[in-house]
C-alpha cells in the first residue's frame, strides 16, 4: 500500500514556503495551503505572528519551519484535505499515489481524481481490457480497483501526467498572467521512466 510520508515529502519539495505572489489567485499561501481557500486553517494565527515579526520572508520560514506544531497540523491537514478523500493509501503503485496526491493539492483532489478516472478510460483499449467507468471525480471500489489491477502502471503515470500538462496549459491559455507559474508546474510533471 503506499505510503503519506513518501507522497507528503514530494509534494512538500514542490511546494516550498510561505508565498504571496501578486498573481497567485490562491492569494497568502504557505507550504501551498492557500489563505483564499482554507482561510480557516488554523495555521494562520502562527504564519501571521511570524510576519509579524519579520518582513523578510526567509526569516519567517525559519520561524515557522521550528513550530513542530505547526509543521504536524500542516501534515494533517494534507492528509485528511488531499490523501484520505481520493483514498490513496489503499493504492498499491507508490508512484502513482504520490502523482495524484501532488496533481491534488496543486489542481485540487477532484481534479486528479477526473484525471485518473479519465486516464482510465483511454487505457482501456477501447473496452477490451475493461469498460469505460464513470468520471465523476470519485475514487471509489470502481476506480480503485482498475488502477490497483493496471496491467501496465508506467504507461497510467505518463497518461496522468499527460492530463496534467494539459491542465496547466488550459490556465495559462485562458490567463496570460498565470504563465508566471508556468515552469513551476512543468515542473509537478515527472514522467515514468
Amino acid at each position: 500500500m503506499a505510503n503519506f510520508l513518501i507522497a507528503f515529502a514530494y509534494t512538500m519539495g514542490n511546494e516550498g514556503g510561505l508565498a504571496n505572489h501578486p498573481s497567485d489567485k490562491g492569494g497568502l499561501t504557505y507550504k501551498g495551503i492557500t489563505s483564499r481557500d482554507w482561510p480557516n486553517w488554523p495555521g494562520w494565527i502562527q504564519v501571521r505572528n511570524a510576519m509579524r515579526q519579520s518582513g523578510d520572508t526567509d526569516v519567517i520560514n525559519r520561524i515557522l519551519a521550528a513550530d513542530v506544531a505547526l509543521q504536524d497540523n500542516v501534515k494533517k491537514f494534507y492528509k485528511l484535505n488531499y490523501w484520505d478523500v481520493n483514498k490513496l493509501d489503499q493504492f498499491n503503485d507508490q508512484a502513482i499515489a504520490t502523482e495524484l496526491f501532488d496533481t491534488a493539492v496543486n489542481c485540487g483532489e477532484n481534479t486528479a481524481a477526473i484525471m485518473l478516472q479519465k486516464s482510465l478510460n483511454k487505457l482501456n483499449k477501447v473496452g477490451r481490457l475493461y469498460p469505460n467507468i464513470a468520471v465523476d471525480g470519485i475514487v471509489g471500489p470502481q476506480t480503485l480497483a482498475l488502477t490497483n489491477g493496471h496491467p501496465q502502471p508506467k504507461a497510467l503515470l505518463k497518461t496522468l501526467n499527460g492530463y496534467q500538462f494539459k491542465h496547466y496549459e488550459k490556465i495559462a491559455d485562458e490567463d496570460e498572467s498565470q504563465e508566471v507559474f508556468f515552469y513551476a508546474w512543468l515542473s509537478r510533471v515527472v514522467m515514468a521512466a
